[in-house]
């Protein structure tokens, strides 16, 4: 049973992207999942940018206005514009920071004298794993160094969505206060699509090397030619590394297909979980991996790389976290071929997802990550 807090809170939350918006993934996801869980308890006012990742939003929200949507508030801005106006005006009783390294979004909000006394949640997403610090570090860095010397880490309460994300912020700051709630999944798909034929391997994310879809592409590569079957690997997300893209096309063989599908909203994503044979999640580094939870949730076995949280899970027949060893990965991608008849995978799948994945005890655990 979850227990709600004596009265409600309100939140005001800033992040880059937010729906519409799609592109950049699960930092998306896990905010957009936030709203819809805890609307009973928290009133969430979000600010954001008018854009998706790479192109305009599909709409043209009105700018500088609060919009009532289902769960939440939401004010879609173009900088500049002045948090200080906001936060008089909302005077929330928390701030909660989606992300780090962002100017307007997420920079110019850790300012103490921006944020005055009020308390302050920030969630960092994985961006102080060793290998997403390594990309543009020359500038990372040193803004790190900068801003613990200037304080504006200070009391601050960092989000974790696992205990090996505390341990990544434990390196950088001494003695920071952290709460571990684990990323809220999406609600259980309402629609079961009807299975299509053919063997499909699936990956969802945006196209950039710390994906890592090259060493998946090279694993079924490997298996179509020793196994002599023809299956297909589809990726879905926007490609944001055109020189990744061509490195995953290479791995194409007489017996392996390889489909860039390009970008699907949320509400797209069901038909292809649900008529994939695997998901394929060989990230070098995940913060948490929501698409796992959507496959899980829509009944889709998952083999994921040990760079990712999942192993903190018992291994089961549709949940896999392995190293990145070529030969590892080529066995049980078999043995997900050999599994013909999915149909008796997605309850497995789906039981997984309702005892590991979404609970009362994960919804309190953001309760009191406000509180």
């Amino acid at each position: 049973m979850t227990f709600a807090p004596p009265t409600r809170i309100k939140v005001l939350a800033s992040i880059e992207w937010f729906t519409p918006a799609y592109q950049a993934g699960g930092i998306v996801s896990s905010l957009v999942n936030q709203t819809q869980h805890l609307s009973e308890f928290i009133d969430f006012w979000v600010v954001c940018s008018d854009r998706d990742l790479l192109h305009p939003l599909p709409s043209n929200p009105a700018l500088g206005q609060w919009l009532k949507k289902k769960g939440h508030q939401v004010m879609y801005v173009s900088p500049p514009f002045s948090w200080e106006e906001i936060i008089n005006q909302i005077q929330p009783d928390v701030i909660y920071i989606n992300g780090i390294f962002n100017g307007p979004f997420c920079r110019a909000l850790l300012k103490k004298k921006v944020r005055k006394n009020i308390p302050t949640v920030l969630a960092s997403h994985g961006m102080l794993a060793p290998n997403a610090l390594s990309i543009k570090s020359w500038i990372k860095k040193p803004w790190l160094k900068l801003n613990k010397l200037l304080g504006d880490f200070d009391g601050i309460t960092w989000h974790a969505s696992n205990k090996v994300e505390a341990q990544q912020i434990r390196r950088h700051f001494e003695r920071p206060i952290i709460r571990i709630a684990q990323n809220l999944p999406p609600g259980m798909p309402s629609h079961i699509h009807q299975l299509q034929p053919g063997l499909r391997f699936l990956s969802v994310g945006r196209i950039h090397p710390i994906k890592n879809y090259k060493f998946a592409a090279q694993c079924l590569a490997s298996c179509a030619q020793s196994m002599s079957i023809d299956f297909t690997y589809q990726l879905i997300g926007p490609i944001e590394d055109k020189a990744e893209k061509s490195l995953i096309e290479r791995y194409q063989n007489n017996n392996l297909k390889i489909e860039f599908l390009g970008e699907k909203s949320p509400s797209e994503l069901g038909k292809y979980y649900q008529n994939a044979q695997c998901l394929l999640v060989p990230s070098l580094t995940e913060n948490f991996g929501l698409v796992v939870t959507e496959a899980l949730s829509n009944g889709l076995p998952v083999i994921t790389s040990d760079q990712t949280p999942w192993g903190q899970y018992p291994a089961s027949a549709v949940l896999q976290c392995l190293p990145l060893k070529k030969a590892v990965w080529i066995s049980n991608i078999e043995q997900q071929i050999f599994k013909s008849n999915r149909h008796s995978h997605i309850e497995k799948a789906q039981d997984f997802f309702r005892k590991y994945v979404m609970s009362d005890d994960i919804i309190q655990q953001h309760i009191q990550l406000f509180s």
